[in-house]
């Protein structure tokens, strides 16, 4: 079998491994939304007879009943088995953990899980949540307890809890049966994909061997397929999602309507009439808040007239979004599948007499809204996949070249032909092995960038560390420490290339970074969780530098700046990509999880580039290839010579440490925040921290053709600035969801102004050719790196006496006077500039 026909069958099995892993990864996404539902679903029935019983333990607390002498637990514990059947223990419980009263023991965990639930609730809140019926979900190892606090009306403290639990085998039965079902589309899906893909090698051959194997053109046949098979699975992931959700709130509909019909019937066999009714609004009422998928519950007479109802609260924003739109269910309000009706039936002297009915609604305008998201997280997925596939190319479209090129050279007989040959593929793969850093930098930055949508978040979460500061200020510790250890290591780095190569930065940063990730996943408390960024950070730092070092030292002169382009662009795809994934994976599993994944997916980029770069890992020529002369370059060369000029100065002063402090402070540290107390949750704020790294990917390459060709890149840089401030400045006006994208686009778009043209500017200065390319470069990171330290703390400062809108659009001001100085300070001092532009770190 010939070296080419090996490399494509690679490219079959990569490709629809790539399949695979977006089709299992949608499922487990819309597994894990699933889970949340049916966990909802089910125990809503629980909070409504769970709330009755706290109610009538709180009043006997008030009487000066403790927990450990509460009288009467059997028979409530008897009726709440009679309305719950599900329910596999039911117990008391004290703000410590101790289990007090209980008919069968619960598992040893459970105390001390509900214990340390407990401790987080809100007490401000408190008495609010006991008006909507609030509870708190605590997972066990075999059980799922639902949790019903109990608190003191004159403290307002936390006595105990009432505990009904239920065995997660509930959830994984019927999650089994979604499973089920869905097989038999993601088998079909990828079956199809499979042997459309064989069927079509052959002409994906032709093209290839028509182009030379240069490129990746040759591959848009596959990309066709993988998108296909995705979107399929994907319409019929949504599909399944649908029946689902419409078939579990029917039945939870149906089981709450029971209880109501059961409570009616009992008093109308007393003999009241169905005008008669007492409190049955209220009750009503407390089961539409306790389930929101309800519309409205009505009770009617036997000729339809109303007698009693209670509809759900409308919500504006909620109609909004489904008016006038085509609706992904299919369904509206009407609906024969969103409507239930139940008979009341009088009971007398044997016989049985219809009196009225009871009618309940499912809200079409939640089920729309629940499609949706799903339908988001679908179309993310394709979007995640697509960026994947591109970078996957990359690495096939080298491999394929290579192997049509050896193919080729065999049966070469005269010596001469051989050498030239040789010579000629030598040449060609020198002139592509800069695209080799590409796929690495994605796979970094998509780990590194996983947790970014949430760090202030995850802060958040843990205890207080009792400072008398401002509780914004300590939000934006992680983010500022993290920050601070790149800008040492960046500088290091760059250091370390120059004169030892960039094998070891990247590898040891590496192994850095995944200690750091692990241990940010398993803090508990918040001085850990800082020092574990702080680690993140300096491994970072290291491997970012490593990375951009190997372009600096095995790329051609005539290639470098393509090489840092094709490595800009696939680190910013990176960063788009574990943004979106990380913010799903969060909402489902917490904040700690993904931290986790991280460090784990933080390997692969070292695993690609042992198995890619090897043969470059031992150091490489000198980074301008120049001469030094001991008697003019000992001065110019050094850090402060470089340091006390005065455009590159204005370049790192005004620009660099500017845009860095908008940039960190704006979307790691405000966007999480402020859309956190928007509502949006956190796969939305994902997607929108997205809106900057496709702008920047997409726009990013127009520009920067545009800064190639221009003589002065400084109206760049400073038309850069000012659009990013106004994008800042806006909030003033307008603190809307609209406003906060328009301004994180208008960042991306500062980005792809300034980035390149400040870079270009900076390396064509005289002082930056004599201190060392890569040297300068890890000074310019340091600069980056000092405002994405600054960008959160000054921010987080800034919150607690101005509030997150004047803050932002302060930030905002201060950049366009810094934009402004910028073009006071290199006035008539423009270098010349080479050819072509290399663009920055992200």
């Amino acid at each position: 079998m010939t070296g080419r026909v090996t490399t494509f069958l690679k490219v079959l099995l990569s490709c629809l491994a790539l399949l695979v892993a977006a089709q299992a990864f949608n499922g487990v996404l819309t597994l894990s939304s699933l889970e949340r539902l049916y966990s909802d679903i089910l125990t809503s029935g629980f909070r409504i007879s769970g709330h009755d019983a706290a109610s009538k333990i709180e009043t006997a607390m008030r009487l000066g009943k403790p927990l450990e002498r509460f009288f009467g637990f059997d028979r409530l514990e008897e009726s709440l088995r009679e309305d719950l059947p599900e329910a596999r223990h039911v117990f008391l419980v004290t703000a410590d953990g101790t289990i007090v009263q209980a008919a069968e023991a619960p598992p040893a965990e459970a105390g001390a899980l509900v214990a340390e639930a407990l401790k987080r609730m809100d007490l401000k809140n408190m008495e609010g949540a006991r008006h909507g019926l609030s509870s708190l979900m605590v997972e066990g190892k075999t059980d799922r307890y639902v949790v019903f606090p109990l608190v003191d009306s004159t403290s307002n403290a936390v006595d105990g809890a009432l505990v009904l639990g239920f065995s997660s085998d509930l959830l994984r039965g019927k999650l089994r049966a979604v499973v089920e079902s869905s097989l038999g589309g993601f088998l079909l899906a990828t079956g199809a994909a499979a042997l459309i893909l064989l069927l079509s090698m052959k002409v994906i051959m032709r093209q290839a061997r028509m182009s030379g194997g240069k490129g990746i053109r040759f591959l848009f046949i596959p990309a066709v397929i993988l998108i296909g098979a995705q979107v399929f699975h994907s319409v019929e992931t949504v599909r399944l999602y649908r029946d689902a959700y419409v078939d579990a709130a029917r039945e939870s509909m149906l089981d709450l309507m029971g209880q109501v019909r059961d409570d009616i019937q009992f008093v109308v066999d007393k003999g009241l009439g169905m005008d008669r009714l007492k409190g049955i609004e209220k009750r009503l009422a407390d089961m539409i808040v306790v389930v929101p998928e309800l519309a409205g519950l009505t009770i009617t007479d036997t000729d339809g007239a109303v007698m009693n109802e209670a509809k759900s609260p409308v919500n504006e924003s909620a109609e909004a979004l489904t008016k006038g739109a085509i609706t992904l269910s299919g369904m509206g309000a009407g609906d024969e599948r969103l409507t239930l009706t139940m008979d009341i039936v009088r009971n007398k002297d044997g016989e049985k007499t219809v009196v009225g009915h009871l009618i309940g609604e499912l809200d079409p305008v939640k089920l729309e809204i629940s499609l949706r998201d799903r339908v988001l997280d679908a179309a993310t997925v394709l979007l995640v996949s697509l960026f994947f596939m591109f970078e996957m190319f990359v690495l096939f479209g080298i491999a394929i070249h290579r192997s049509m090129s050896q193919d080729s050279a065999k049966g070469v007989s005269l010596p001469s032909m051989a050498k030239a040959r040789d010579a000629a593929r030598e040449e060609d793969e020198q002139a592509n092995r800069h695209l080799l850093a590409r796929p690495i930098g994605f796979a970094l930055l998509f780990a590194w960038a996983m947790p970014l949508s949430f760090i202030p978040l995850r802060m958040r979460e843990l205890p207080d560390l009792g400072l008398d500061v401002s509780p914004s200020l300590l939000l934006a510790l992680p983010l500022s420490v993290e920050a601070l250890c790149a800008l040492f290591t960046a500088l290091l780095a760059g250091r370390l290339s120059d004169r030892h190569g960039w094998r070891m930065p990247f590898l040891v940063g590496l192994v850095v970074s995944v200690a750091g990730a692990v241990a940010s996943g398993l803090a508990t408390e918040p001085t850990t969780f800082i020092a574990s960024r702080g680690l993140t950070g300096l491994g970072y730092g290291l491997s970012w530098m490593g990375i951009q070092g190997y372009i600096f030292q095995h790329a051609p002169p005539g290639a470098r700046a393509q090489g840092i382009s094709n490595l800009i662009s696939g680190l910013l795809a990176g960063y788009l990509c574990g943004t979106a994934i990380g913010a799903m994976l969060a909402e489902r599993f917490g904040y700690g999880t993904v931290f986790l994944i991280s460090s784990v997916v933080m390997v692969t980029p070292g695993i690609l580039a042992v198995t890619f770069l090897h043969r470059y890992m031992r150091g490489g020529p000198p980074v301008e290839g120049r001469k030094m002369n001991p008697e003019t370059d000992q001065k110019k060369g050094s850090l402060a010579h470089l340091l006390t000029d005065r455009r590159f100065l204005a370049v790192m002063i005004f620009s660099v440490v500017p845009f860095s402090v908008a940039q960190v402070g704006l979307l790691y540290f405000t966007v999480p925040l402020y859309l956190n107390e928007l509502g949006l949750n956190q796969s939305n704020i994902g997607r929108i921290l997205m809106i900057y790294g496709i702008s920047v990917i997409y726009l990013g390459p127009v520009i920067s053709r545009r800064v190639d060709i221009t003589q002065d890149k400084r109206w760049y840089i400073i038309s850069g600035g000012v659009v990013g401030a106004l994008g800042l400045m806006g909030l003033a006006y307008d603190g809307g969801l609209v406003m906060v994208v328009l301004g994180v686009f208008l960042l991306g778009l500062c980005s792809c102004l300034s980035e390149s043209a400040r870079s270009a500017f900076a390396m064509a200065l005289p002082v930056t050719k004599a201190y060392g390319t890569t040297s300068a470069m890890s000074v310019q990171r340091a600069a980056d790196k000092l405002g994405q330290m600054i960008g959160p703390l000054m921010l987080g400062a800034l919150f607690s006496t101005l509030g997150i809108q004047m803050s932002v659009a302060l930030t905002g001001s201060l950049f366009l006077v810094a934009t402004v100085l910028f073009f006071f300070m290199t006035g008539g001092l423009t270098p010349s500039i080479p050819p072509r532009s290399i663009s920055p770190a992200e």
